[in-house]
């Protein structure tokens, strides 16, 4: 089997820092190039054309015209078919699939689609560029909406071209993506369109782009509503790019971070071992002198050491917190570099503030991360992290009633049969599914429960323990990443969402700006292409409470 067969679709699937050597523009320039593009991103999905009901897996397109001219991928629209259309700024409208070209049945390459407005614009669109004025290593930002975020806002991620047209007719670059980008616009550093994302591969950071030179080539063929399952023989001609010798000159670089500079802050990194796990923790010297240790709460017992020059230092419990996830500890060592609360600036983040600025996640060991401020969210609710009981429930006649339990698990122990309605969770009534499950997403695995049930003329009480729910995730190289995805990812209020790799037993690690100041705490991997980090406030929050 070919290589090409090998590649996933993003959406064939159910619901290094920058480069110091290479152009890139600086920070500021790329925040103003994002403001002027992301209102023409935006969120996809098919509707019933009678009912308006969604039909399809949300994906991503762009706007690449001020009437409403749509550029997305074939694997995600089928001609003559209806879909909603999302703006970042909250508009809703209505678009038709026109052309699609998937030749090849298997791989659907090229990939390539065209949907239209419907109503009056003038819509806001992004220019388009040329692919053709490509090199290895140049600069290029998405901004697109992963499915597993289910926001209404899109993530900006930032890499570089890693080949300016692959044998299989792709662009290939390091912009990370997974479910839900597919369609979404890949951009130079000046805000023009040079590829739509198509489809990962297995090694993580290999992102496949459909060349924006392809949709110029076939722009009036897609036009019309058709499936082309041949290539279409009207073809656009494709002019010289008069911009080339700009594209391909240096740009300014952006400033390296000191060595020097890294490994002081990395001296306040530390690894936190407990029984069975390692997650990393960040050493805080209070305005009092003392000096703590903070990390990842739900990673880390309260039976935990770090090693300090060969010799293991116990640490002592101090506060956990629910909601942020953290946990303090004292430490009997004193560190000669922590970071001293009383030097931080806690000043307003906003999107204007967040988006599109460069940070960078401190390791131990002189180590860092590079990465992009992508998105800035005010409450990230949890969907994933929630404690399960091993039973599933269906709501039958208004009540949630147990249908399956699963042999030996924590319901099953407890008493749970299957029939049984649930009425009462901790003592506060459910009426239907849609109440069930909001009141669940307030416990976490290690909570105790105590159903009130209803079987047969019979009302019981079952008292048990949640434990970690068993997420079936779908073969897709997305789901598999080295460390994974943290078992605790969600639940969050305002958190920075950034495209660092950061390891799931790297959290707890601080992140900084280019200017050395900290944003933040890493407090969960998130999916394949999202880091969070609580915001400065919120950490303050917590240091500010430990006596």
């Amino acid at each position: 089997m070919s290589f090409i067969k090998n590649i996933t679709l993003l959406l064939l699937v159910p619901l290094k820092g920058p480069a110091q050597d290479q152009s890139m523009p600086v920070e500021g320039q790329l925040q103003s190039v994002y403001a002027k593009v992301a209102p023409a991103c935006v969120r996809s999905y098919g509707i019933d054309s009678f009912s308006g009901a969604q039909n399809s897996a949300q994906f991503s397109a762009v706007v690449v015209s001020s009437d409403g001219i749509i550029l997305t991928v074939a694997h995600a629209v089928k001609p003559g078919h209806w879909y909603k259309i999302s703006f970042p700024d909250g508009r809703t409208g209505t678009a038709r699939a026109l052309g699609r070209i998937a030749t090849d049945p298997q791989t659907l390459l090229p990939d390539v689609a065209m949907m239209q407005m419907t109503g009056k614009g003038p819509w806001p669109f992004a220019e388009m560029g040329r692919s053709s004025s490509l090199h290895t290593g140049h600069y290029c930002f998405g901004i697109s909406y992963p499915e597993s975020q289910n926001l209404l806002a899109p993530m900006l991620r930032q890499g570089h071209i890693i080949h300016a047209l692959n044998e299989w007719g792709f662009v290939e670059s390091s912009c990370i993506m997974e479910t839900g980008d597919s369609g979404g616009p890949l951009f130079d550093e000046q805000g023009k369109v040079i590829g739509l994302h198509s489809r990962i591969d297995k090694a993580e950071g290999a992102n496949y782009e459909v060349p924006i030179d392809t949709y110029r080539k076939y722009f009036t063929a897609l036009q019309v509503v058709k499936n082309y399952d041949s290539l279409p023989e009207k073809t656009d001609r494709l002019q010289v790019d008069k911009m080339k010798p700009v594209l391909t000159s240096k740009m300014e670089v952006q400033s390296s971070v000191n060595n020097l500079f890294v490994k002081t802050k990395s001296e306040a990194v530390v690894t936190i071992y407990s029984p069975g796990d390692t997650i990393l923790g960040t050493v805080f010297q209070l305005k009092n002198g003392a000096q703590v240790v903070v990390s990842k709460s739900s990673e880390v017992s309260d039976s935990a050491f770090i090693n300090f020059k060969g010799s293991n230092i116990l640490l002592k419990l101090l506060k956990r917190d629910r909601a942020t996830d953290l946990v303090a500890f004292t430490v009997s060592h004193q560190f000669s570099q922590p970071v001293r609360v009383d030097s931080l600036k806690v000043l307003p983040v906003t999107d204007s503030s967040l988006i599109g600025r460069f940070l960078y996640t401190v390791l131990p060991g002189s180590k860092s991360k590079a990465s992009i401020g992508g998105l800035l969210v005010k409450e990230l609710p949890n969907r994933f992290s929630s404690g399960g009981f091993n039973a599933n429930l269906q709501e039958l006649n208004g009540c949630p009633t147990v249908v399956k339990l699963d042999s030996g698990g924590t319901a099953a122990k407890a008493g749970l049969k299957a029939g049984d309605c649930v009425m009462r969770i901790n003592n506060v009534k459910v009426n239907g599914a849609k109440d069930f499950n909001s009141e669940m997403m307030k416990y976490y695995p290690g909570d105790s429960v105590c159903f009130t049930i209803g079987r047969q003329s019979d009302t019981l009480a079952l008292t048990f323990v949640l434990v970690p729910r068993m997420l079936r995730e779908q073969p897709h190289p997305m789901n598999h990443f080295e460390g994974g995805k943290s078992l605790r990812r969600d639940g969050f209020k305002n958190v920075i969402l950034h495209d660092a790799r950061i390891r799931s037993y790297e959290c707890g690690s601080p992140l900084y700006d280019l200017k050395g100041d900290l944003v933040g705490l890493n407090i969960a991997r998130f999916s394949h292409t999202t880091t969070i980090a609580l915001n400065l406030s919120e950490l303050m929050s917590f240091i500010n409470t430990i006596h």
